[in-house]
């Protein structure tokens, strides 16, 4: 069996945006021969990367993540999310908010059947509307989109604040890692009007709020530039980045731009969010 590589970076950014991690043994080889597959091409591999993050809630208040049960059941989602008591997740009580990592590559049984032409709207960037109104088309988004489960019953009683940072969290550091817009996160109602998830804080449609975050918290989560190119433009981009405050300094964590998966997602995005205004060749 062979790691997925594309997500392996998240937990580590995760934690240093303060939030509380675990990953479960043998989650970045989870799922078998089951790949991330690019929707345009239809190309796959260990290497592939997702192309939406689908939140859904688990319609229970506790929840146990494993990567694979003793029958031999994969996990149905990436990670799960909720209060950590020490040994299962909550939607409510004393525990740590948590990100639980159970499948690097893509779950079996997670996003499911939904309205394709909309995955692909999703996938164009467009905000598409936050439920479902037309069938399934035929097509699964198992192999397409990040999938997490927050511990909630779905009957919209509240979920821990702290739990919903950090899926906000989460969410911005995939649009900023991949070059995504903040719609790229849905919810599986969004994909499928058999379902009615994330439901939660009394608010059917609690994505709308989720997505709106996400687009804030993008804009102030970006760490400290290594090998910046050596350019005029470039090296001012950061400079402005740092005196604005969207680069965050001296917090022991750094954004590498040698790094190809970065540099081909989240920091051109700094860049292009802020080259327009500054003078270069």
């Amino acid at each position: 069996m062979t790691t997925h590589t594309s997500l392996l970076w998240l937990p580590r950014y995760l934690r240093a945006m303060d939030v509380h991690v675990i990953e479960l043994p043998g989650w970045e080889e989870a799922q078998g021969q089951y790949f991330w597959t690019n929707l345009d091409t239809g190309q796959r591999g260990f290497d592939g990367d997702p192309t939406a993050y689908m939140i859904h809630h688990t319609g229970s208040s506790v929840a146990r993540p494993e990567v694979r049960n003793s029958r031999g059941k994969w996990s149905k989602a990436n990670c799960w999310a909720g209060l950590w008591d020490g040994s299962k997740l909550n939607q409510s009580g004393s525990g740590e908010p948590t990100i639980v990592f159970t499948s690097a590559g893509p779950a079996r049984v997670s996003s499911g059947y939904g309205h394709g032409p909309t995955l692909l709207d999703v996938a164009d960037d467009v905000r598409v509307g936050w439920d479902q109104p037309l069938p399934d088309t035929g097509i699964a988004a198992n192999r397409y989109a990040w999938n997490v489960e927050a511990v909630a019953k779905g009957d919209g009683s509240p979920v821990d604040p702290g739990v919903e940072d950090a899926l906000i969290k989460m969410g911005a550091l995939l649009a900023s890692h991949y070059g995504w817009t903040p719609w790229r996160a849905i919810g599986h109602l969004t994909w499928t009007r058999r379902k009615l998830d994330p439901f939660w804080n009394s608010q059917q449609d609690r994505i709308v709020h989720i997505q709106d975050e996400i687009e804030q918290e993008m804009k102030m989560i970006y760490r400290d530039v290594i090998n910046v190119p050596n350019t005029d433009w470039a090296r001012a981009v950061v400079d402005d980045g740092i005196e604005s405050g969207l680069i965050v300094t001296g917090d022991d964590f750094v954004d590498n731009w040698q790094d190809e998966q970065i540099t081909m997602g989240r920091l051109w995005t700094l860049f292009a969010r802020q080259a327009a205004d500054l003078d270069r060749p």
